[in-house]
């Protein structure tokens, strides 16, 4: 339900962009960190094949908080556990250990908090509740995986190891003893230059990766270790003295992933679309399996693939998982195998580091020092996996015992409310008709859920045009046309047209506030009329002035006008972000 979705903007700010950051992590949340002892850019060399994540070694060097002023994102300085977040029963955050909170914002589309006490299958109140297609909450398997690049079926990059899962306690560990090929990702760490590899037309540069080192990580809570083991050392081999490197990150609000994360759409910037029975080759065999589309923030999609018919052991297993890019990286596909079930006797492989410690040894945490700065490009990877908007439409289903399903509108049943065509994308619901007699597009817009910010006023809101159904905010870097809605400390809110330059997209002050120089009223702009604005009124709904239109409520802010089209246009290509300050700068929430 939206009341669950429902996130405090204001805790959200200081990690507005790390949570763009940590959605591409979503399953293999992996990265290296640097200890006091240790080369800073030689531990990323050991590691760069684990990055998989934009600004991984901003973030690992420098830590949240300096990683977020660096980016130009405001710090806050609210206290983890004053997040508010969805707490599906869990106890009363007042002091003690919390359970089923998901991380804040674009984050908790697929993790949990990272404070939280632990994700268990039976969260109340949660679409996945006791659904039998979640992940086990305690498990491992082997797993395998390969990256195409973007227009053919080529394998690029390899990578074997192991991953083990104590959801239930937030906890997780993932061993690589394998690597081969070139790993194409942007924010990756430093390649040597007898393995660097210029990728023909594009202007990144592929690293060679190949190595049998094993390496583990392992996320617990809060914190996140990194263990580098000595030159033949076996893939079962847990002696703590064959350890030869450990590091640990706090991560702050980043917890492991939730096991319902593919099931439904809580989160912000997300979706999802059940997509039934499908028969799979699966080691060289058919198999069943059930599979669900998860949409992410750059509107793209993973598809999870479970066990369509369970095992001699009752349990419906991870099988297939394909992952996007994200702009970020290739695509790649992993393929888990060997699954089994874990208990508190295994809890040892998850900490390896108390271990390393009472044998004498040591793992310091991570320097947050460094020369490592927010790359300035605009460079894209193409992934395969683009929402395709003649495929996708919004279907949550969980099996989940408890859960109901969202109520389907049988065919015909057509209202006066339905007279527009509705659109929920994310917190903002948009209604559209087109008026032939007028030849006008009248176009309500419901941007949900939206508090005062704590300076006072509305955040911003703005409202962008895209040429085609790619969702990227400059196209081919040219400048987007954009309706803003501002307010100011006075209450005063306007609705203005302008222009959003390219170089705002790597959050230039300069450029963001160039903005403001391009904005015209919208009512005077050609090609626009009838513009209103309804904002929250702060009283009850009787004191409040209504919208008419079914799908905004007296927290939502509603924005119309209509907009010349001398034809019915088949679709319009839109987006929209919104701020966390009145002021213009980075947003909390876009979507396409």
């Amino acid at each position: 339900p939206s009341s669950c979705q429902k996130i405090d903007r204001q805790t959200m700010t200081s990690f507005s962009t790390l949570k763009t950051m940590m959605l591409l992590c979503i399953v293999l949340l992996i990265g290296m960190s640097a200890a006091d002892a240790f080369d800073h850019a030689d531990v990323i060399k050991k590691f760069g094949g684990q990055l998989k994540c934009p600004y991984a070694n901003l973030w690992l060097s420098k830590g949240p908080e300096q990683a977020a002023q660096e980016l130009g994102v405001k710090e806050q300085k609210e206290q983890r556990r004053e997040l508010q977040q969805p707490n599906f029963g869990g106890g009363e955050d007042d002091g003690e250990e919390v359970f089923c909170q998901i991380a804040p914002g674009a984050i908790g589309a697929g993790h949990q908090a990272g404070y939280n006490g632990g994700y268990p299958s039976d969260c109340a109140g949660t679409p996945g509740e006791s659904s039998p297609y979640q992940w086990p909450s305690a498990w491992s398997a082997e797993v395998d995986s390969k990256s195409v690049p973007f227009g053919n079926d080529t394998v690029i990059y390899h990578s074997k190891g192991s991953v083990y899962y104590r959801l239930d306690r937030n906890w997780k560990r993932a061993d690589t003893t394998y690597t081969r090929g070139l790993q194409r990702s942007i924010g990756q760490g430093p390649c040597p230059a007898e393995d660097s590899v210029s990728d023909p037309g594009s202007a990144l540069n592929a690293c060679r990766r190949d190595s049998d080192q094993r390496r583990t990580m392992i996320h617990r809570g809060t914190q996140m270790f990194f263990i580098t083991w000595k030159n033949g050392t076996a893939a079962d081999d847990e002696n703590v003295t064959n350890i030869e490197e450990c590091s640990w990150l706090d991560l702050a609000i980043v917890g492991n992933i939730r096991p319902d994360w593919f099931l439904d759409n809580l989160g912000d910037n997300t979706d999802v679309q059940y997509l039934g029975n499908q028969h799979v080759y699966y080691e060289g065999m058919p198999k069943l399996v059930k599979q669900w589309r998860k949409k992410d923030f750059a509107n793209q999609y993973f598809t999870m693939s479970m066990l369509g018919n369970p095992s001699e052991d009752g349990i419906h297993w991870p099988m297939i998982l394909n992952v996007p890019g994200e702009g970020f990286g290739d695509d790649f596909l992993t393929i888990y195998t060997n699954h089994r079930t874990l208990t508190d006797n295994d809890d040892a492989l998850f900490l390896l580091d108390q271990a390393l410690e009472e044998s004498g040894g040591t793992c310091p945490q991570m320097e947050r020092t460094g020369d490592v700065g927010p790359p300035t490009d605009t460079v894209e990877i193409p992934s395969n996996l683009e929402i395709d908007e003649n495929a996708w439409f919004s279907n949550v289903y969980t099996f989940s015992p408890v859960w109901e399903p969202p109520t389907k509108l049988a065919a015909g049943n057509d209202t006066s409310e339905l007279s527009q065509a509705i659109t929920e994308a994310g917190t903002a619901t948009i209604g559209s008709c087109y008026d032939s007699a007028s030849k006008h597009v009248q176009m309500t817009i419901s941007f949900n859920d939206i508090e005062e910010t704590d300076m006072g006023g509305l955040p911003w809101m703005a409202l962008g045009y895209r040429s085609d159904e790619e969702c990227v905010m400059n196209k081919n870097g040219a400048d987007t046309d954009i309706i803003l809605v501002a307010s100011d400390l006075s209450g005063t809110t306007t609705v203005s047209k302008g222009l959003l330059p390219a170089a705002a997209r790597a959050v230039n002050s300069t450029a963001i506030t160039s903005i403001y120089t391009t904005l015209t009223p919208l009512e005077s702009v050609e090609g626009y009329a009838d513009v209103s604005i309804q904002v929250p009124s702060g009283g009850d709904d009787t004191a409040q002035e209504r919208a008419v239109d079914s799908f905004s409520s007296r927290d939502s802010v509603v924005l119309k006008f209509k907009q010349r089209w001398d034809t019915v246009p088949e679709v319009m290509h839109l987006m929209y972000a919104i701020g966390s300050t009145p002021q213009l700068g980075v947003h909390t929430t876009r979507m396409c």
